[in-house]
């Protein structure tokens, strides 16, 4: 008897205990979304029930278990994202100048981590053809993954520095494609070095 009232109990508390649906596209959607949002416009999710709303203020009756959350303040680990491979690189003086093009692929929920080692060499990074691929990065001086990179734009990385890239699917289903490009910053290094030569040189003068 005891056996069955346990069971029972054990039952009904599982039963009124709130399910939290395993995350799906929906999170690095919402995160994504919210990241690259307007002012006005924000999108919060909800892992009770695999929800992302768009200006959730508008929907009073839509309750969430376990907390909307905005999407700028998800974690990327808080998605559950299946990680997978895609190219790094490292900068070096021979292959300055040139240009190193790679198509990566992202299924639904999958994210990648690209290494931008610039310790020997200035470099530039790239992602492109892609509008809903998410793009954060760390640097050593930065830790955290909230410095957002823009579709297109070029991030470029000073000598002796090392950048974690983290690019996620951020579209509601389905995989995407997307381009990533290195390049040797050889023009910038060369700028670089000829700015600390003149300002040397003005400092010397400056002396007599």
């Amino acid at each position: 008897m005891k056996t069955i009232l346990a069971v029972v109990a054990a039952t009904a508390t599982l039963f009124y205990l709130p399910a939290q649906v395993s995350s799906t596209a929906q999170c690095l959607y919402c995160r994504r979304s919210d990241f690259t949002a307007t002012f006005l416009v924000s999108y919060s999710y909800c892992a009770a029930t695999d929800t992302c709303l768009q200006d959730r203020w508008n929907y009073i009756d839509r309750p969430c278990t376990t907390k909307w959350v905005r999407g700028v303040k998800t974690e990327l680990e808080a998605c559950a994202p299946k990680k997978v491979t895609c190219h790094d690189f490292v900068s070096t003086e021979e292959a300055a100048g040139n240009w190193f093009n790679y198509t990566e692929t992202l299924g639904a929920n999958e994210y990648c981590v690209i290494t931008v080692n610039t310790a020997a060499f200035m470099g530039r990074v790239v992602v492109d053809e892609a509008l809903t691929v998410g793009l954060q990065f760390t640097s050593a001086a930065n830790a955290t993954y909230n410095s957002t990179l823009d579709i297109g734009k070029q991030l470029t990385v000073d000598m002796g520095n090392v950048v974690t890239l983290y690019a996620y699917n951020g579209d509601t289903s389905g995989s995407i494609t997307f381009t990533l490009a290195f390049r040797d910053a050889r023009y910038l290094q060369m700028v670089a070095k000829s700015v600390v030569a003149v300002t040397a040189m003005l400092f010397a003068i400056s002396a007599f």
